[in-house]
């Protein structure tokens, strides 16, 4: 068997600091570990670009859509909750001769 480990490190300012250690253990024979790490720095120019992107109108209106289905399935979720709770009651009851 094998495991690759990647651990990816993302400094959006100066005093952004990566402080991860990896401890790998490995007590198979047959087994191997991989590990990589990146640490990556966005420039000002791309992260400016990037928050442009994130807020622009076509954004926003596919942000809002995602806003209203997360509420309708959280809704429908707790309908069902409601929905099982009541089933729960019913079958707790005796049956009616």
């Amino acid at each position: 068997s094998s495991a690759i480990i990647k651990c990816d490190t993302l400094i959006l300012d100066d005093r952004s600091k990566s402080k991860t250690y990896p401890k790998n253990i490995c007590n198979n024979n047959t087994s191997s570990i991989e590990h990589e790490a990146t640490i990556s720095r966005i420039s000002e120019e791309k992260l400016a670009k990037l928050y442009e992107e994130i807020n622009s109108p076509k954004n926003s209106a596919d942000y809002n859509r995602l806003e209203e289905l997360r509420v309708m399935i959280e809704q429908e979720e707790e309908l069902q909750l409601e929905l099982m709770e009541l089933l729960e009651e019913l079958l707790k009851k005796e049956p009616i001769a």
